[in-house]
């Protein structure tokens, strides 16, 4: 890093970033390097630039804008952590006859996930609203809807006169079709979103511009990959459940997943997730060599982008190692053709 004065002489803006020609100008009197190509390839917090020398030798240049701070306020941090701690904190993965027994009329906030980010069983949310309501009723309930992405259900309408107070949702690859990194909070009233407000106000939260203009560009197509996606899991499913190799398939639109019922009296839409259980036989060197062998679907742990991911998971309950497969937009054919090929390394005594 290079720590340069502010005002910098050489450095000029453009829409609060510094235009790339007078990057290539920095770059040349610091480093000494005959600066043939230079542009912005990331606008954030910093701001990166590609950088390519007269000798064909390329480089990034990052600019970090390292911003004075006043001192510490004691008197807000005290106030923040004696808010946050006026209740009692407590995670635990229960069903609507063991919420009864974990809520109080003091708790503040209940946390629902539909459905299990692993497993996709899906919970019974009317009736988990219904106990917290009726348990709990200064309770905020808070739903993680990422996987519903407000298409596959509403969770401010479940029916019956039921609702969550909050959903939040990861705007990264199902919503933006690439990598941002920014998430949402939709409030049911007025009163919750200037509670949540404030408190954003007060911790300084803020996303890159980079970041909302890629969900803003992404959300006219967001049904129609979601849909897609939906077709293209249900297809996978079923053709997993075929294979010898998997003892099980879990996916919300499978009668033999737990939840899918309250799934089908629920949502319109299943996303793109599914996991297969591999045969507990199999050792775990051929779980890897599977996961390893796949060569559309890439590993890593994202959902609903348009690049196919797999990644394994230890099994909760016990048994067979879990894969979880993400469907992208490839054509499903190509996609039934990868798992295919890799599937054949999982025969006992390889891997």
């Amino acid at each position: 890093m290079h720590p340069t004065p502010w005002p910098d002489t050489i450095l000029s803006a453009s829409h609060t970033t510094a235009t790339a020609a007078s990057v290539a100008q920095w770059v040349e009197r610091h480093y000494g390097l005959p600066v043939q190509q230079c542009y912005l390839i990331r606008r954030n917090l910093n701001d990166n630039y590609a950088v390519r020398a007269a000798d064909g030798s390329r480089y990034v240049a990052r600019l970090c804008a390292i911003r004075p701070r006043g001192p510490f306020n004691v008197d807000f941090e005290l106030a923040l952590l004696a808010h946050l701690a006026g209740g009692r904190w407590r995670s635990e993965n229960v069903q609507v006859g063991t919420a009864a027994l974990a809520l109080a009329p003091s708790t503040r906030l209940v946390w629902l996930v539909a459905p299990d980010p692993v497993t996709l069983a899906f919970p019974d949310l009317r009736a988990l609203v219904r106990c917290v309501r009726e348990r709990a009723p200064e309770a905020v309930i808070a739903l993680d809807n990422t996987w519903g992405a407000g298409l596959a259900f509403c969770a401010f309408d479940l029916g019956e006169g039921l609702a969550v107070d909050l959903t939040v949702q990861d705007l990264g690859h199902q919503v933006s079709g690439g990598d941002a990194c920014m998430g949402s909070v939709a409030c049911r009233d007025e009163d919750l979103y200037r509670r949540l407000l404030w408190c954003h106000t007060r911790l300084g939260l803020g996303v890159g511009m980079n970041e909302v203009e890629a969900v803003l560009r992404a959300l006219p197509s967001l049904g129609l990959r979601h849909a897609v996606q939906d077709v293209a899991a249900r297809r996978l499913a079923q053709w997993c459940s075929e294979q010898p190799a998997f003892v099980r398939v879990w996916h919300p639109s499978r009668p033999d997943t737990p939840g899918h019922r309250h799934w089908a009296a629920l949502c319109r839409s299943a996303a793109g997730l599914l996991t297969v259980e591999v045969d507990p036989r199999q050792g775990a060197g051929c779980v890897e060599s599977f996961v390893e062998a796949l060569q559309w679907f890439r590993i890593g742990l994202g959902g609903g982008g348009p690049v196919s991911l797999a990644v394994p998971f230890a099994n909760p309950q016990g048994g067979g190692t879990l894969v979880r497969l993400s469907v992208g937009l490839e054509a499903v054919d190509d996609l039934v053709d990868d798992l295919a090929q890799a599937v054949g390394l999982l025969v006992l005594g390889k891997g």
